[in-house]
C-alpha cells in the first residue's frame, strides 16, 4: 500500500528537507530559496499544481515533458492528466514538484504563456492543487484507478531519474 511508501527513504535522497539542495541542483539562487513568492494561484510552500487550459490530446508524458522542458528534467515526481472516454482529456492535469522552490519556479516561468509542444493559443494557467504532495496524489490516483482503471488515467511517478511502474509505486 501506499503507507508503507512513506516509512521508507524519501524518493529524492539528495534533497535535504528545507529543499535547498533541491534548490541548488535546478538553478535556484540562494535569494530565491528563501523568498515568499505571494500570488493569487499559488500556495507559497505548494508542491503540486493544477495545470489548466491543456491541449486535449495532451497526456501525462505531454505534460511532463512541457514541464521538463520549462524547468528541466527531474523536476517533478509525479504527473496526472485524467481523461474523458479514449479521445480527449479533461482539460486539467497535475504536477507534484520535488519542492516548493522548483514548483515556484515553474509557476513563474509557465504561467500565462503558451505551450511549447502545442500550436494554440490557450495559455497555462496554473494554480495550486487541492491535494499537496507525492504520497497524498498516489493515494488520490489508486482510488480513482480502483474506479477508471488504469489505461488513460495512470499518472506517471518519477524516482531516481527514472519512470517507475504506478504499481511499484504503491507497493
Amino acid at each position: 500500500t501506499v503507507s508503507a511508501l512513506s516509512q521508507h527513504q524519501p524518493l529524492h535522497p539528495t534533497r535535504d528537507r528545507q529543499g535547498l539542495r533541491c534548490g541548488r541542483r535546478f538553478g535556484l539562487h540562494a535569494a530565491e530559496q528563501g523568498s515568499h513568492v505571494q500570488n493569487d494561484s499559488m500556495d507559497e510552500d505548494s508542491t503540486t499544481l493544477m495545470f489548466r487550459n491543456l491541449p486535449r490530446r495532451y497526456s501525462s508524458r505531454d505534460l511532463l515533458q512541457e514541464v521538463d522542458a520549462a524547468v528541466g528534467v527531474g523536476a517533478a515526481d509525479f504527473s496526472l492528466v485524467p481523461w474523458e472516454g479514449s479521445t480527449r482529456n479533461m482539460g486539467y492535469g497535475f504536477i507534484n514538484f520535488v519542492c516548493p522552490q522548483i514548483a515556484r519556479t515553474a509557476y513563474q516561468t509557465m504561467s500565462g504563456k503558451p505551450w511549447r509542444f502545442d500550436s494554440g493559443d490557450r495559455p497555462i494557467k496554473m494554480l495550486s492543487a487541492h491535494i499537496q504532495g507525492l504520497v497524498p496524489n498516489l493515494c488520490q490516483s489508486e482510488l480513482m484507478l480502483q474506479t477508471d482503471g488504469c489505461e488513460l488515467v495512470c499518472p506517471l511517478v518519477i524516482f531516481g531519474g527514472r519512470e517507475v511502474p504506478f504499481e511499484d509505486a504503491l507497493s
